[in-house]
């Protein structure tokens, strides 16, 4: 589920994909026959994202009128989330966080890749959020959330187990 400007809402299912303007529900072709498993709407623009998958990653971008698929992320998705600045942040069943800066232009192109071999717990992210200040947070299967801010261009990692600030045991 997603809203965008102006009070228009997103719903997927897995195979479905629907929109309601006013009072008027509208069925959506997406251009991938995949489980649908997640939705980001760009707060300005309301371009729509969509994100699923079965064996391998399923990534399409809707404007309003057309979509544009993208074949940079090859596992399935079960996160998105769009930050402040037009970034798209993905988690990905196996395949970490995937994050492509407002500037590309490309749809397969300038996505940088966040694993376990670079920092995460666990490369099965199941969430993600971004908050007022464009702080991205992804969680994962080992318990842990994932902190990513943008400083200078660069994103740094940072992580904690949500066990320890919530002081939950095993």
């Amino acid at each position: 589920f997603a809203v965008g400007p102006n009070h228009v809402y997103w719903v997927a299912g897995p195979h479905h994909l629907a929109t309601l303007t006013g009072q008027t529900w509208q069925m959506v072709a997406v251009p991938f026959p995949t489980t649908l498993r997640a939705l980001a709407i760009h707060p300005q623009t309301g371009d729509l994202w969509v994100g699923g998958g079965d064996s391998t990653g399923s990534l399409a971008h809707y404007d309003g009128t057309s979509w544009q698929s993208t074949t940079a992320i090859h596992e399935p998705i079960t996160a998105l989330v769009i930050d402040q600045t037009g970034g798209l942040w993905v988690g990905t069943w196996d395949g970490g966080v995937y994050h492509q800066p407002a500037s590309a232009t490309e749809p397969n192109s300038t996505w940088t890749q966040y694993r376990t071999d670079t920092g995460l717990a666990s490369n099965l992210v199941f969430n993600a959020a971004v908050d007022d200040g464009g702080v991205c947070l992804c969680g994962d299967l080992a318990d842990d959330v994932h902190v990513f801010q943008e400083t200078r261009a660069v994103f740094g990692l940072q992580r904690f187990c949500v066990g320890s600030v919530v002081g939950l045991k095993d």
